[in-house]
């Protein structure tokens, strides 16, 4: 389904955003994804995500997860308790970056890497770690 359009303001008058949203989304997948895979190689592109962490229970980030498209976690804790746990998003900026990404790149791999916390103050060793991480990977 190909759509077009002739203006913003006419996109806002006629079709809601989030319904706008969803017929981009439809187009992608249908259109864009379906060309990709005709020429796709076995190469997966690793995409490393430095946010807010991601909401574990969020229904794409379980898919993701169960799919082995996210495939790791920095840091890694098994202190769920942890102001910095990597699958724990109390922002949810992270979880909304990473969910777009998984509906826009389904062939990629993700890394999520948890750097700024509640307060959204950075922690740089995280950052170093995944830069680390990417370089001997």
């Amino acid at each position: 389904m190909a759509l077009t359009m002739t203006s913003k303001s006419s996109c806002n008058s006629l079709i809601p955003r989030a319904k706008w949203a969803d017929i981009w989304f439809e187009n992608l997948e249908s259109v864009v994804h379906s060309k990709i895979n005709q020429n796709r190689k076995d190469k997966r592109v690793r995409i490393a995500i430095l946010d807010t962490g991601v909401d574990s229970t969020h229904p794409d980030i379980q898919v993701a997860i169960s799919r082995k498209q996210i495939c790791r976690f920095f840091p890694e804790t098994s202190d769920a308790e942890s102001p910095l746990d990597p699958r724990h998003d109390e922002n949810g900026h992270g979880t909304h970056g990473t969910s777009v990404l998984i509906r826009v790149a389904p062939n990629a791999t993700i890394y999520v890497a948890r750097v700024a916390d509640a307060k959204q103050s950075l922690y740089y060793d995280h950052i170093v770690e995944v830069y680390l991480y990417s370089l001997i990977s």
